[in-house]
């Protein structure tokens, strides 16, 4: 049995579902901690943003798919900086990410209704998803608290590598595989 990426969407998408749950679940019951909403809403958007991608192909919703997917899944990432900030009791700079975001879904709304180019496409939104994660990681790093400082440390590893793997992508379809 093969897996193809549509299982994988969907299976990530299930488990992103059960994620807001449980962390919907967490800030209703306990609403000491800061934060923990921005990260339901980065999982809800992740997930809904994933649903959207699949159906690109559907023609008449296509590109409107393409587009709000795209911008679910970085807006998710911006939730989880918010969040997090709000976590450490540290205020994130709205200026900062919302410059990432305009300057992620102009480009991607030309190249996907004026000038139709995936790999484009796939290099602005893989920039602006390896922007936010750096930033994220960096901002967990250096702002953690003493009382979080492993699971802070390993966050911010795992946001660090996230932002390697989608700053590595964006420069691969550049220059080594063009999406077809």
């Amino acid at each position: 049995m093969g897996l193809d990426i549509r299982t994988l969407s969907i299976l990530l998408g299930i488990t992103n579902i059960l994620q807001v749950i449980a962390l919907f679940i967490q800030y209703r019951a306990n609403k000491t901690y800061r934060g923990i909403g921005w990260w339901a809403m980065g999982f809800g958007a992740i997930a809904i943003g994933l649903v959207l991608l699949l159906l690109r192909d559907v023609n008449s919703i296509g590109l409107i798919a393409i587009i709000i997917g795209n911008a679910l899944t970085v807006s998710a990432i911006i939730f989880f900086h918010i969040g997090i900030m709000q976590f450490l009791d540290k205020t994130a700079s709205r200026w900062i990410v919302i410059s990432i975001f305009a300057i992620f879904i102009l480009p991607f709304f030309y190249y996907t209704y004026v000038n139709n180019d995936i790999t484009v496409r796939t290099v602005i939104a893989s920039a602006a998803l390896a922007a936010l994660s750096v930033l994220t990681a960096r901002n967990l790093f250096v702002n953690k608290i003493r009382s979080i400082t492993a699971s802070a440390n390993f966050i911010s590893a795992v946001f660090l590598a996230n932002g390697c793997f989608f700053g590595f992508r964006a420069i691969a379809n550049l220059t080594v595989s063009p999406v077809a």
